[in-house]
């Protein structure tokens, strides 16, 4: 089948005409931030994001984020409607390289490891425009606190969670398991040679 060429119009941008979005149901996760900046600044730019007619983000809000900490400047603004699939094509890629199948697992992992719900924005979403989460698989909690949305969205709230948290806490645990080996441990120096090394030390 012959390709198609078509008079869709594209412009570069500076990155900040992308609008963080106001009330954006996903809080993110810091590791999954850390992951998606790892991949952009590790593997370059390789995936597209969604705005709307007034420039503002859609889908692709972290990696907005993401892609400008780690010195993005530019973007590349393609109109198109809803029956055309934008495909962003790497002519430096090929798929069955390291890098291609980095790319490949990046775009998942990052996916899987920088969400979480931000049940307030879903109720607020739910009850603003009458719409229902359900549709697509996400179930929404009774909140007792009003959402606000952020009136000038030029950075997202704390990406920190309880999933955070808990890794932290781990962190902090292993370490303290760690020490408290070392501190099992004697240095010892071979008098003749004095070649250094450790043993376990001896209750007296």
């Amino acid at each position: 089948m012959a390709t198609k060429k078509n008079k869709k119009t594209a412009e570069v941008v500076d990155i900040d005409q992308l609008i963080l979005d106001n009330a954006n149901a996903n809080r993110g996760t810091l590791h999954g931030q850390e992951l998606l900046r790892k991949s952009f600044r590790e593997l370059g730019a390789g995936k597209s994001v969604l705005i709307d007619k007034n420039n503002r983000l859609i889908a692709g809000n972290k990696s907005k984020e993401a892609s400008k900490a780690e010195g993005v400047k530019k973007v590349i603004i393609v109109d198109a409607d809803a029956d055309t699939l934008v495909a962003v094509k790497r002519k430096d890629l090929s798929l069955d390289s390291k890098k291609g199948r980095d790319m490949s697992t990046a775009d998942n992992a990052t996916a899987e490891q920088n969400l979480e719900w931000d049940e307030s924005a879903l109720q607020y979403m739910t009850e603003k425009w009458d719409m229902d989460t359900k549709d697509w698989d996400v179930e929404t909690k009774a909140m007792g606190e009003d959402f606000k949305p952020n009136l000038n969205p030029t950075q997202q709230n704390s990406i920190t969670t309880s999933r955070d948290v808990a890794a932290a806490e781990k962190k902090i645990e292993d370490g303290l398991e760690q020490k408290k080996k070392a501190q099992d441990l004697a240095d010892v120096t071979c008098p003749t040679c004095g070649f250094k090394f450790q043993i376990k030390k001896f209750d007296k």
